[in-house]
């Protein structure tokens, strides 16, 4: 349902009526109320609170920021922490043989590939074998050749009697041949 208020007739009146209808319309209608006066003075009193306590309390807390330039550059930084640290991959690594380590060819946490020398260990120890090997080596050899340059020297002194052992025992046959021809 529309409701409209009727158009109020065009009527001249006299000077008095017109003051007195104005008087009475003014009086009965009660003036239209801003809403926004109160929440907008609520603002700015907030605003206004918020700048003062600005002023006083200066830039103290503010933010600086240092700016520069956009450049490439290296950015070194350090981080140091205390704590347990557990690898990733762990490997058991073994040696066919144990000794001083002279020089170590990686670093902790390396990437290696295989066949790649990780550590040399000292060779002096090594080469003292060696030589006291081939020195015992040609101790056998030596020896070896005094045995033989013996036994050869045996065998050329036993040749005389073995051959006159041989020619003693050719002889008895001979004789026994002889012997048993003549009985």
């Amino acid at each position: 349902m529309i409701t409209q208020k009727p158009s109020e007739p065009d009527v001249t009146l006299a000077d008095g009526e017109m003051e007195r209808d104005v008087l009475q319309h003014t009086h009965s209608r009660p003036a239209p109320r801003r809403w926004w006066v109160i929440p907008a003075g609520i603002i700015i009193l907030i605003l206004l609170a918020w700048g003062i306590t600005r002023l006083v309390s200066g830039n103290a807390n503010a933010a600086h920021y240092l700016t520069a330039p956009v450049a490439y550059t290296n950015i070194s930084a350090s981080v140091e922490e205390t704590g347990t640290v557990n690898p990733v991959n762990e490997v058991d690594v073994g040696t066919q043989v144990s000794g001083t380590i002279s020089s170590l060819s990686v670093d902790f946490n390396s990437l290696v590939r295989k066949g790649q020398v990780l550590a040399t260990l000292d060779e002096t120890p090594f080469k003292a074998s060696a030589i006291q090997a081939h020195g015992a080596v040609a101790a056998a050899q030596s020896n070896a050749a005094a045995a033989s340059s013996s036994a050869q020297q045996s065998a050329a002194a036993e040749r005389p009697r073995v051959r006159m052992a041989q020619l003693r025992a050719s002889q008895r046959p001979e004789a026994k041949q002889g012997a048993e021809a003549q009985g």
